[in-house]
């Protein structure tokens, strides 16, 4: 698997101790993945591409309503990604309630209130991170993305990130907006903040790696011009 992949792996099974982050984890999913459907949006739809992210939501919901398993209806439609539909609006108010959801449309906003302390503010990214983000190999570039719909939703991001001093820029792409860092320190740091310490431990590990290897090629390719400046230089000397 992908560094990317590996990360998403440890981050499913991670779970917050206190209610108020898995509230604020269950948000950044629903934030980057949530939205209204129906003819009158009264269906809450939650995109679940895989089994772990899957199987995380339907746990942060068990965990924070009293919503049955039997009220969460699995969708694999052909034609669109898998989602997670809930019908009851009972239980939709409530989460609209806990997670300080508001609607705009078939759009889906969170309050700000949800992430005022930092350990909130980690479990909305890492929420946010399993629905939509992505990590490029250590190996061979720093690049973590989080891919949002709009730009009020990249820039809570960027608001969150950037109050735990870890600088973030967005940048549009079609009709999305990208909440991107290509700093390795930053990236980093944010590994470490959403709680992934495997991950963490094995990206420091790389750019320790690649570090001293870059290292030593720049004293290589050094000690080869030098050589070649004294080849000529004696060069020269045998012409006079």
């Amino acid at each position: 698997m992908s560094f990317s992949s590996d990360l998403k792996l440890e981050i499913s099974e991670i779970y917050p101790k206190s209610i108020h982050c898995r509230i604020a984890e269950l948000a950044g999913i629903i934030s980057v993945n949530g939205r209204l459907e129906g003819e009158n949006s009264n269906i809450l739809a939650i995109r679940a591409d895989n089994d772990n992210l899957e199987q995380k939501i339907i746990k942060l919901l068990l965990m924070i309503t009293d919503i049955n398993s039997d009220d969460i209806v699995k969708s694999n439609e052909i034609m669109h990604h898998r989602k997670l539909l809930i019908n009851d609006q009972k239980y939709i108010e409530v989460l609209f309630k806990k997670l300080k959801l508001s609607a705009d449309g078939t759009h889906i906003h969170v309050d700000g209130i949800i992430t005022q302390k930092n350990c909130c503010k980690t479990a909305y990214l890492r929420g946010a991170f399993f629905a939509g983000g992505s990590i490029s190999s250590p190996e061979r570039a720093y690049q973590f993305e989080i891919v949002t719909l709009s730009e009020e939703d990249a820039g809570k991001l960027v608001g969150i990130l950037n109050s735990l001093h870890m600088n973030a820029r967005i940048v549009k792409r079609r009709d999305r907006y990208v909440v991107y860092i290509k700093d390795g320190d930053t990236i980093s740091d944010v590994i470490g903040n959403m709680g992934a310490s495997n991950s963490y431990m094995e990206f420091e590990n790389i750019r320790i790696l690649k570090d001293l290897r870059n290292s030593i090629n720049r004293e290589v390719n050094c000690d080869t011009a030098n050589m070649a400046k004294t080849a000529n230089a004696a060069k020269n000397l045998l012409m006079i």
